[in-house]
């Protein structure tokens, strides 16, 4: 899949330069447009659509398959309406298959390709031992590393590096940050680039400030300069001042405290002094000296929080909250303006009824329901996690995470239930000992045929579970299928005793999450596969239905 963007919109000439005997092209660029334009903006638009139809037709004539979609009403900016987009091409394709049947593959030819490419595939990704970090000026990159040192010792893990880097980019100080793999003397390490923000520091904001009170319109104009690692690293001097209704002036040092602390937090100490000339009302609220308020009431609203800018890191959540609100005030003064004796005193609690954020304890109730679904099946005594890539709690962790993301982003999400089939005869004839050596050997095994495309956790006994994260429930089978395909070919032998074991096999049961993104119900769909597989013969992977 490869997109040339504006000057080679349809790169046909390099899928074929590089070796490819059948293109499938697939055109999804814009019309020319039959009016003629009036602005300077629409003249521009419609010579780029012209000079990329005019690169992009010897190309398409270079493609064994050209699918146009119909985009009639849609645009590049509607990405909330991807499902439309995917119904078209669907369309589109079906008009052309009398074209693309000829290409088409049996199950039998797409599982020997699936096999081929995984035999051209590296292994493992090696875990990460050491992090080097490019860009950062006056050795903030020290910091950086430091922070992202959770990650030494583990394979690279995409999500949980993004999320790092978007929480160091998020503090403002920096424009973007990218990251790859490194080498050094064949040790595989982590590589980031930072990219300074090429306007600052400084950074000058500004702020309008305008209400009425009475009959009075009060207008501020304020700015806020903020000068970086004045003092050391991660230090910031702010300067602010305003101007109009009132006067001010102030300057304030944040000076962290704890070496590389700065970077995500920890404890600092912050100077400030400030001059301010304002007009104030002596009777603020409405409360006078020696006056006490209470004040109780019931509100209701309809929330919905969503992300419009950056990564969504707090989940989305949409309904009615329901609260009652109850606030004291005293005020115990002698003067409202410079009081010389007194107290003054407020204090506002707040309880809620129902909240939309209180579905989220619907994954806490789905973390009780995994153990549940885990279990479901008859297994046989013995330890878990005996080998491989990860225990039941790191397991439930990550599940409910991709379930999260899953709900957050409108992915696809399965899982994989898997039990290797006889392997209690594998345990009488060589013993325990021997079949926890089988059960750590095909883990790896597994594991080296997903390739990354899957999380591996080992259940108790014979049993694993496979996680699927951005794959449909087909997409999982065919994958857990080619991974059961290269489990049977391994001829397996023990290499302690030197007595062959022979060729295994495994039964599973896919299932995908639902609309209601609920993982109780998708533990127990593919639960109820993983025993139809293993009560029909055995050796099979079944799709829940």
């Amino acid at each position: 899949f490869t997109d040339g963007g504006v000057l080679n919109n349809v790169p046909v000439d390099v899928a074929r330069d590089m070796g490819a005997e059948v293109v499938i092209a697939v055109r999804v660029g814009p019309k020319a447009e039959e009016e003629v334009p009036e602005t300077i903006a629409g003249v521009a638009n419609r010579a780029i659509t012209l000079m990329m139809q005019t690169m992009e037709r010897p190309r398409l004539r270079r493609a064994s398959v050209v699918i146009v979609p119909d985009l009639d009403g849609l645009t590049a900016s509607d990405f909330r309406r991807s499902d439309e987009f995917a119904a078209r091409g669907y369309q589109a394709a079906e008009a052309q298959k009398e074209k693309l049947l000829p290409y088409a593959l049996d199950e039998t030819a797409w599982a020997e390709y699936q096999a081929a490419l995984q035999a051209r595939r590296t292994g493992h990704l090696d875990p990460i031992s050491f992090v080097e970090v490019t860009g950062a000026r006056d050795g903030a990159g020290t910091q950086i590393a430091s922070q992202l040192g959770r990650h030494i010792g583990r394979p690279p893990d995409p999500l949980a590096l993004e999320a790092d880097l978007s929480r160091i980019v998020g503090l403002g100080r920096y424009a973007s940050a990218t990251y790859g793999r490194r080498e050094i003397e064949s040790t595989a390490g982590l590589r980031v680039d930072i990219r300074d923000k090429s306007y600052g520091p400084p950074f000058v904001r500004f702020s309008l400030d305008v209400n009425n009170e009475g009959k009075d319109i009060n207008l501020n104009l304020g700015s806020r300069v903020t000068l970086m690692d004045v003092t050391g690293l991660g230090s910031e001097w702010r300067i602010d001042g305003a101007l109009g209704t009132t006067l001010s002036l102030g300057t304030e040092l944040y000076q962290p405290i704890g070496g590389d602390r700065p970077v995500h937090g920890g404890a600092f100490f912050s100077p400030r002094a400030i001059y301010t000339r304002t007009s104030e009302n002596l009777y603020r609220d409405g409360l006078a000296p020696g006056s006490t308020r209470v004040l109780a009431g019931y509100d209701v609203a309809y929330v919905r929080n969503v992300t419009r800018v950056g990564d969504p890191l707090l989940p989305r959540s949409t309904g009615a909250e329901h609260s009652l609100r109850a606030r004291f005030d005293y005020d115990g003064r002698n003067a409202a303006y410079l009081p010389t004796q007194g107290v003054r005193f407020r204090s506002t609690a707040q309880w809620f009824m129902e909240a939309p954020e209180a579905r989220l304890r619907e994954r806490n109730d789905a973390m009780a329901l995994l153990n549940e679904g885990l279990n479901h099946v008859k297994r046989m005594p013995g330890e878990e996690n005996l080998a491989g890539p990860g225990n039941r709690r790191e397991f439930e962790r990550e599940l409910g995470s991709a379930a999260e993301r899953a709900r957050i982003y409108n992915t696809p999400l399965s899982i994989a239930f898997c039990d290797i089939d006889n392997f209690k005869v594998i345990n009488d004839i060589h013993g325990p000992a021997t079949g926890d050596r089988v059960l750590a050997f095909i883990s790896d095994a597994l594991d080296q045929a997903l390739n990354g495309r899957g999380k591996i956790s080992r259940g108790s006994g014979s049993e694993f579970v496979i996680l699927f994260e951005g794959k449909t429930a087909r997409q999982a089978r065919d994958l857990t299928e080619n991974a059961r395909i290269a489990l049977s070919e391994r001829h397996i032998v023990d290499r302690q005793t030197g007595r062959p074991v022979g060729h295994v096999d495994m039964s599973a049961g896919v299932s995908a999450m639902g609309h209601d993104f609920s993982i109780g119900a998708m533990l127990s769909k593919a639960d109820q596969a993983l025993f139809k597989a293993k009560t029909t013969g055995r050796g099979t992977v079944r799709i829940a239905t």
